[in-house]
């Protein structure tokens, strides 16, 4: 059965491969994202391989996207920053020789392959966004897709909660347990996700882009809409057992909030409703969730209550983890780390390391402690400056506000928000964007900020309508 599904899966790419839409090829990779782990789960042993289908579905989407515009230069991404160009291929030799790194020390091909999925997933992602979003329709479609399938995603997650068993609820492997108030011990709720973890941070991802999809419409209804609708998925969240959403959504909503109010043209009446939209969600959080007793109650209370505790307990996590950690890794790596993919899961054993002297396990489990170790200082130094250079390019592009249409310059403050909302978790739970599709989905968003930013503001609005969307002749105009 399951080699059934696989095939149709496959044969599935191919048709949308030979229909030359490579934009339809990207709505069916998000596709494969979500059901290559339902399919894992179906197959004997679950293998780990099923985890990088989504990122061979990407790859035939580039491919689809050079046949239908011939070779286009990378460069066309950062053309609005020239120190990112001189960067770039630097950081990429880095990748490249540390892959090298981890093939001499691992002695293992799959080692270094895991890792430049990990390191390249964005990065191919970051150029799909980009020129997917010359049409900027198609990025709120491809939005409310990714929206409806977490929302059925997340059905089935009530469905595990409310006792239905199947194997397809289970979390691949194990599972971790969560240790409840009640005195139990038990997994999260991970519904047709392959673990809770990764179940909670897509349904965060959907629940922030639900609200800057509400917000670009510049309504009251569709805003309030989305209130209720993240609401829902906040408390099926909850279910998981994973906190980290908690902190994504109320991050986002703070940072978007800030960018609405600062960086709008003008402080018109739909811009403020947007921005009280807002901050009225994050009330009806607060009160909501104080203020209905039946959530403090049963099984489903001690999840609420350990939900509840992720506020207080975030600086500690980012202290340990994300800071503390961060300079054990640093000193433990060296310079030049011990190889990309070093730190995906069970990698380290062929590496014939002691962990507890090395103290990786803990040291990794933060975000820069695992960029340490697999590329060491030089590639952490290289890294900031890298993100740094990016996030100022974003924020040229967002101030750039005359040349942008009012939703879709809501839509690149939201990406941006959401992007850095992603921090704080990467810090202090790096382990997570060890996830291809968690990577791409982070990917797409950075190519939306620039695609939105450079290509429809210096070139699509000054296009004629009949021509803004023509693959072919918008490429010939890019700067």
């Amino acid at each position: 059965m399951e080699s059934l599904l696989l095939l149709l899966l496959g044969l599935g790419l191919i048709l949308v491969f030979l229909s030359g839409d490579w934009r339809i090829a990207l709505f069916y990779t998000l596709f494969v994202g979500f059901a290559q782990d339902p399919l894992r789960k179906m197959t004997p042993g679950q293998p780990q391989y099923m985890v990088g289908l989504v990122v061979i579905a990407a790859a035939v989407t580039l491919i689809s996207l050079f046949a239908s515009r011939g070779k286009i230069p990378f460069k066309l991404a950062f053309s609005k920053d020239t120190a990112l160009l001189q960067y770039f291929p630097i950081f990429l030799w880095i990748i490249l020789i540390s892959a090298l790194n981890s093939l001499l020390r691992s002695g293992s091909v799959e080692v270094p392959l895991i890792g430049l999925f990990v390191y390249s997933s964005p990065l191919l992602a970051l150029w799909l966004g980009f020129h997917f979003s010359t049409h900027p329709g198609s990025v709120a479609k491809l939005l409310l897709f990714y929206i409806a399938i977490v929302s059925v995603f997340a059905f089935t997650i009530l469905l595990s909660f409310w006792g239905v068993a199947s194997p397809l609820f289970k979390e691949v492997g194990e599972g971790n347990l969560i240790f409840l108030d009640i005195g139990i011990g038990i997994t999260g709720h991970s519904g047709l996700w392959r673990t809770s973890e990764i179940a909670a941070w897509h349904l965060g991802a959907a629940s922030c882009f639900a609200i800057m999809l509400a917000v670009r419409t510049k309504k009251f209804l569709p805003i309030v809409g989305s209130l209720f609708f993240t609401l829902a998925l906040m408390w099926i969240s909850i279910l998981t057992g994973r906190r980290k959403v908690l902190t994504l959504v109320a991050g986002f909503l703070i940072l978007f909030t800030i960018l609405i109010i600062t960086n709008s043209r003008r402080l018109t009446r739909e811009t403020f409703l947007s921005a009280v939209g807002l901050i009225g969600f994050s009330v009806g959080i607060f009160v909501l969730s104080g203020g209905l007793d039946e959530l403090q109650s049963g099984v489903y209370g001690s999840f609420f209550r350990r939900g509840s505790t992720v506020f207080g307990d975030v600086s500690e996590r980012f202290q340990g983890n994300g800071i503390t950690g961060s300079f054990v890794a640093l000193q433990d790596a060296g310079l030049f780390g011990l190889g990309i993919g070093t730190t995906y899961q069970n990698a380290v054993s062929r590496l014939g390391i002691d962990v507890a002297k090395s103290q990786l396990s803990w040291g990794s489990e933060g975000g820069i402690g695992k960029i340490a170790y697999d590329i060491g200082i030089v590639g952490v130094v290289f890294f900031a400056i890298m993100i740094f250079l990016l996030v100022r390019l974003f924020l040229r592009l967002v101030r750039d506000r005359d040349t942008i249409n009012l939703p879709d310059h809501f839509l690149m403050l939201g990406m941006l928000a959401f992007l850095a909302a992603n921090l704080p978790t990467f810090a202090a739970q790096g382990q997570l964007f060890n996830d291809f599709f968690v990577l791409l989905m982070l990917g797409l968003s950075c190519g939306f900020i620039l695609g939105l930013g450079v290509l429809n503001a210096s070139v699509v609005n000054a296009l004629p309508p009949s021509s803004q969307f023509t693959d072919n002749s918008l490429v010939h105009q890019l700067p």
